[in-house]
């Protein structure tokens, strides 16, 4: 969980994820029961994606270097902001999801391989992690939710998914020109 809670970009990258299924055109319809099934296959996706790098990285099966997952990362950020302001994924939203999951995998590795365990420990602490990386998204998207609830309540909804989003797609290009280029310019 650690991860998670200090990993901007994985939770920046949830919460666009979770914008437009509070804040969205659709969100009005069904209530919180409504919203909660498209959620979870999103998070499912998601997790289901990264698990899977997660493993295979942290195993040493597949690897990817940092220096190319973590501007990707950033993209995917980006690209999923873009389609909150500008649908374009439409139903495909869940494979995009399960998609930019396998990128985010490569990065939550970093953490499991600098421990360099052996093959047969890093078993139990992959699963371990991967636990806690999961504890940590549902406590994000829970406090996200529930702090966006309201904001839907109050109408102005599209308005705050529009400006939401396109600050999550500038933090996004300004985190891809420094990974891009090894500067620092946000303090994230």
């Amino acid at each position: 969980m650690h991860h998670i809670l200090i990993g901007a970009d994985h939770v920046l990258f949830l919460i666009c994820l979770l914008l437009p299924l509070v804040l969205g055109p659709d969100a009005r319809h069904g209530g919180w029961r409504g919203r909660l099934w498209p959620l979870a296959g999103l998070i499912t996706a998601f997790t289901v994606g990264h698990s899977v790098t997660l493993g295979l990285a942290s195993l040493r099966v597949f690897s990817v270097p940092p220096s190319v997952i973590e501007p990707l990362i950033a993209v995917t950020i980006a690209l999923t902001a873009l389609d909150n302001i500008r649908p374009f994924l439409g139903r495909r939203r869940a494979v995009a999801a399960f998609a930019f999951g396998l990128i985010h995998g490569f990065g939550f590795a970093g953490p499991l391989i600098e421990l360099q365990l052996a093959p047969w420990a890093m078993a139990g602490a992959l699963l371990q992690f991967n636990l806690g990386v999961e504890v940590g998204q549902l406590l994000v998207v829970a406090a996200a939710t529930l702090l966006l609830w309201p904001v839907r309540e109050r109408g102005h909804a599209g308005a705050w998914l529009r400006s939401g989003s396109a600050f999550a797609g500038i933090v996004a290009l300004v985190w891809l020109g420094e990974r891009l280029f090894d500067v620092k310019l946000l303090p994230l």
